[in-house]
């Protein structure tokens, strides 16, 4: 449980990430536009990469989650093909 928008305020998710050796952190959830791109800039920031399958996020509409999309594409490089198309080996 995340006691506000990222996934990495006030939790132990980096620690763990990074006592697990992790490189990529895949995100998916609610709010494209709040919750999953918080936890994406904290990911980039803190050196991860990330991927963001644009078919297992939502928003309040269709063109907000499309745009929020759009623009971790741009700040944080992430990968947003649909899951079914990611190949996590070659994002490792």
């Amino acid at each position: 449980m995340k006691p506000k928008h990222s996934g990495f305020f006030h939790t132990p998710l980096e620690l763990l990430l990074e006592n697990l050796g992790t490189e990529v952190v895949v995100l998916c959830g609610f709010a494209t536009n709040s919750c999953v791109t918080f936890t994406a800039h904290d990911a980039h920031m803190r050196g991860f990469r990330v991927v963001v399958p644009s078919d297992t996020t939502a928003a309040n509409s269709g063109q907000i989650a499309v745009d929020a999309l759009r623009q971790l594409e741009l700040t944080v490089h992430a990968v947003t093909a649909e899951s079914s198309t990611v190949d996590l080996a070659r994002s490792a």
